[in-house]
């Protein structure tokens, strides 16, 4: 296994809660069942494996803010010395940001009244995002390393389902999770477990 993987680890379920680590023990959190981000995640790989060069999605961990996970391509240069002068060669690099997003409810009567009806969200982002983990990528390493970290997690028997997706717990099931376009890109790629 290449030193410089990107690693997922999804390690433990209890209560509605679904505890993962990114990187070497770099970043460690949960989701929650009750505001359960599995389908957004998985949305979020989808399009990274369609090729787009930048996208995000925010959960909300039950705190008064979120995290949100930031793919990226960034154009960059390539110092290189020829015959003396310095270039700069473009060179494109992909970048994973998981950062802590601040946002303040401004409700009036008509806010409420408009949120209610769905016609409006009232948030304002009212801080500067805190930076928690930020690495350059490799965007199939990515995908893999996401998906089947879950895909193994919910096949273990580490998974209890009647923690995470019974009773009062709604969270996602695999079944739900699985994704024809992520396994054909994995697939085509040679990065999908067995």
């Amino acid at each position: 296994m290449n030193e410089n993987a990107f690693k997922v680890e999804f390690y433990e379920v209890d209560s509605g809660w679904l505890r993962y680590n990114i990187g070497d023990s770099d970043f460690t959190a949960s989701f929650s069942s009750y505001w359960c981000p599995l389908l957004d995640l998985k949305h979020w790989l989808e399009a990274i494996a369609l090729g787009v060069e930048q996208t995000s999605f925010a959960y909300e961990p039950e705190a008064s803010f979120d995290i949100r996970f930031d793919f990226s391509r960034a154009v960059t240069g390539k110092k290189s010395i020829y015959e003396g002068k310095t270039f700069y060669d473009k060179e494109l690099i992909d970048i994973f940001t998981i950062s802590e997003t601040k946002e303040v409810c401004y409700y009036n009567d008509l806010a409420q009244e408009l949120y209610e009806k769905k016609l409006i969200i009232p948030l304002i982002t009212s801080e500067k995002d805190t930076v928690y983990f930020q690495k350059i990528v490799d965007r199939k390493q990515l995908v893999a390393a996401f998906y089947n970290a879950v895909v193994n997690f919910f096949n273990s028997e580490k998974y209890k389902p009647k923690e995470w997706e019974k009773g009062s717990y709604k969270g996602t099931p695999l079944s739900k999770f699985r994704s024809e376009i992520i396994e054909k890109y994995l697939k085509e790629n040679g990065t999908r477990n067995k």
